[in-house]
């Protein structure tokens, strides 16, 4: 990954700091979108390889800004997208008992901030004829997730998003997929708290219980995953979705 210019989004979250780390010792160039937090990225930040800021990426006007400071700042567009930014459904209830702008907020937040950078970078992306997106889904998709409806429908609509863009850029060296891990390895104290902590903390316990592995996702493991899916060597690999 020496020399590549990769921009990734969610930069703060567990795993969007360990693939900032992870790329960063590979000699990658780094931008690093985050929403608030920095406690994950503070040790990155001063590096002369990373550019990091605090972006809303429903924000149109913000997100253009910050990414052409980025460019200008490198010298160059990014050639590849790491998407780990999501926003899950806080109050853990069942469709019929959901707040319908909770609902509606997680499934346009989740959309609309990955179509919303995608639109940067596809023109920079065709322009060079290479890129590499990779958006880091949920293995919701294929599961469903009882008291969770709007997170697992966004993820769905966006692993199909992947699915669509492939199709609509056969000419070019672009490739779009997905990773679609469980439950990841994480201290989910960290990022949750009260009833919303009590579900996450359920929803891993049954995962568990279920994978024949009896282990929870490693972000070593995605990382993996994620370095063949940005690899410049990838032809047909286009258009999937790997569920871990």
């Amino acid at each position: 990954m020496k020399d590549r210019l990769i921009l990734i989004t969610g930069a703060n979250g567990s795993t969007g700091a360990y693939l900032a780390r992870h790329y960063l010792e590979k000699g990658s160039g780094l931008i690093l979108l985050y929403h608030k937090r920095t406690d994950r990225l503070e040790a990155l930040m001063t590096d002369p390889g990373v550019f990091a800021e605090a972006c809303d990426l429903l924000d149109d006007d913000r997100l253009k800004e910050v990414y052409q400071e980025a460019v200008d700042f490198f010298g160059k567009e990014p050639d590849s997208l790491v998407h780990t930014a999501s926003v899950r459904s806080s109050d853990a209830l069942s469709l019929e008992e959901t707040d319908h702008d909770i609902w509606t907020e997680v499934f346009s937040t989740n959309i609309y901030s990955f179509t919303n950078i995608l639109r940067l970078m596809l023109l920079g992306m065709k322009e060079s004829g290479f890129g590499r997106v990779v958006l880091m889904g949920s293995d919701v998709t294929s599961k469903g997730l009882a008291r969770g409806t709007a997170y697992a429908a966004s993820k769905a609509a966006m692993v199909n998003l992947i699915r669509s863009l492939a199709l609509e850029n056969p000419d070019k060296d672009l490739r779009f997929n997905a990773i679609s891990p469980g439950p990841v390895e994480t201290k989910l104290e960290e990022d949750y708290q009260g009833d919303y902590l009590e579900f996450r903390r359920e929803y891993f316990a049954k995962y568990l219980r279920d994978n024949p592995s009896k282990r929870l996702c490693s972000v070593s493991e995605i990382a993996e995953l994620c370095d063949l899916m940005l690899s410049e060597n990838i032809h047909n690999l286009n258009g999937q979705e790997v569920t871990l």
